[in-house]
């Protein structure tokens, strides 16, 4: 489905870009577009991604217009940036003896 005479590929929510760079393995001749509202993360793809010609929007997306604020669970002191979302319950969902291996 990635044959074509030139894909253009989205990735939202790029967190730190494995999907990208699996992408630009599979479809190095692909137009790639990267959304990730997580500041930090953004600046970082952005840096990364920069030399190949990837376009990254530090933004979100959603169905309107709004800004909301970006939840990031922390477990021991350790940020952890890919899990963040913008609803509360999802990000603190992750702090779970479940999805946490030895969680305390």
């Amino acid at each position: 489905h990635l044959v074509m005479p030139s894909p253009l590929i989205v990735d939202i929510g790029a967190n730190r870009g494995f999907f990208l760079s699996a992408m630009e393995t599979i479809a190095p001749q692909a137009k790639l577009v990267a959304f990730e509202p997580f500041p930090r993360l953004a600046s970082l793809l952005r840096q990364r991604m920069q030399a190949r010609g990837v376009r990254v929007e530090p933004v979100g997306l959603g169905a309107e217009r709004s800004q909301l604020p970006l939840y990031v669970p922390v477990y021991r002191g350790m940020p952890l940036d890919t899990l963040a979302s913008m609803h509360y319950e999802e990000a603190a969902g992750w702090l779970t003896a479940d999805r946490i291996h030895w969680f305390d």
